[in-house]
């Protein structure tokens, strides 16, 4: 073994409790063997020495601190919301030995060269927590609409076709461990999304489809033209193994009117293996979460928040993608929010080690 070796100190215990000062890790000393686990790297500096280190395991580096979040449940009863911890992976590319993430989600969404909505919103959230993304935008824009100038428009299919042929002849498609598909322009975009998921879904092993049916909010309703909302229906839905729809976009794929948490219940059961209804009727000042999966369901509650940024749902759905129980995904989410109160866009990038190390938001009950 090199003993030269040194490991590299991100952790987000680091991060959140020193980010001011990165750790200083000695040379690897050797410490007796507990069980099949090799050497423990010790740290050298004395303020360092309470941090976990990582744990030389036989199937990669997991940290002990990521070990521990991958094992926990929110509360009692609820084993059955609890997410695959994705093996990590080495690419060869090019015969060059390309970084690790635990891992690759292949992300179908539109784009803003400025600020974080749709791809620019779910694919900083997924590298923040150390995942791989492959992007394909379906729509490339300045910016939201939200602002008083914006220039660019979607992305011709023929062109996402062919893009998205390069990666299947380069072997680049492969070995996804998640897809996470968002906001289609057109009924077009919708057709090339669903070819795209019917030929990940042959693969072996088969990603888990994560679709977020991007259709419209309340009061608002639908900001995408009909056509779209009825092709995401009849061509994404029946293909998602989870689904993350608001509360009006669940209403919208239903025809039901869901007056309450009964008939929201009621209609997310039968529309896919696992349904996750974001802003669920709980009154003006709670939002939260309704987790459904067949005959079972949890609700979770947050507090809703104003002058919050736009890119949360995106957020939402890729630490869904990136195989987060819901309560978990939950208050990584609120604390992101917390703390891009008030700013232009979501902090993503600037308050990582406040939200990625957030704690779990439990189950308030099982309804």
């Amino acid at each position: 073994m090199d003993v030269d070796r040194r490991i590299l100190a991100n952790s987000r215990q680091c991060a959140g409790r020193f980010p001011d000062r990165p750790p200083v890790f000695s040379r690897e000393r050797k410490v007796k063997p507990r069980g099949t686990h090799g050497p423990v790297p010790m740290p050298k500096h004395p303020r360092d020495r309470g941090r976990r280190p990582v744990l030389n395991l036989p199937g990669g580096g997991f940290s002990a601190a990521m070990l521990g979040a991958a094992a926990r449940v929110c509360d009692g009863g609820f084993d059955m919301f609890r997410r695959p911890v994705y093996r990590r992976r080495t690419r060869q590319l090019g015969g060059a030995r390309q970084g690790q993430g635990m891992a690759r989600v292949l992300i179908v969404s539109s784009y803003v060269a400025s600020g974080h909505v749709g791809l620019s919103a779910s694919g900083a959230v997924l590298q923040a927590l150390g995942h791989d993304v492959t992007g394909l935008p379906t729509v490339v824009l300045s910016n939201h609409l939200g602002w008083a100038h914006v220039a660019g428009g979607p992305l011709p299919v023929s062109q996402l076709r062919d893009m998205a042929g390069a990666l299947r002849a380069n072997g680049l498609l492969e070995d996804h461990d998640a897809v996470l598909v968002g906001y289609l322009p057109s009924p077009d975009h919708v057709a090339f999304a669903a070819d795209l998921v019917a030929e990940m879904r042959g693969m072996d092993p088969a990603p888990r489809i994560v679709v977020d049916p991007i259709l419209g909010d309340a009061p608002g309703g639908l900001y995408v033209p009909e056509a779209v909302a009825r092709a995401v229906r009849e061509r994404l839905v029946p293909l998602a193994d989870t689904l993350t729809p608001n509360h009006f976009e669940l209403g919208w794929l239903t025809g039901r009117a869901l007056p309450d948490l009964a008939a929201t219940l009621e209609a997310a059961r039968p529309l896919a293996p696992e349904v996750l209804v974001t802003s669920p009727p709980l009154g003006a000042e709670v939002t939260g979460l309704l987790a459904v999966r067949g005959r079972r369901s949890a609700l979770f509650r947050t507090l809703r928040r104003g002058g919050v940024p736009h890119g949360v749902g995106d957020s939402f759905a890729a630490m869904i993608a990136a195989g987060m129980a819901p309560g978990e995904a939950l208050g990584r989410l609120d604390a992101l929010v917390l703390c891009s109160i008030g700013a232009p866009h979501l902090a993503i990038a600037t308050s990582a080690p406040r939200w990625v190390a957030a704690p779990a938001i439990g189950p308030e009950s099982q309804v």
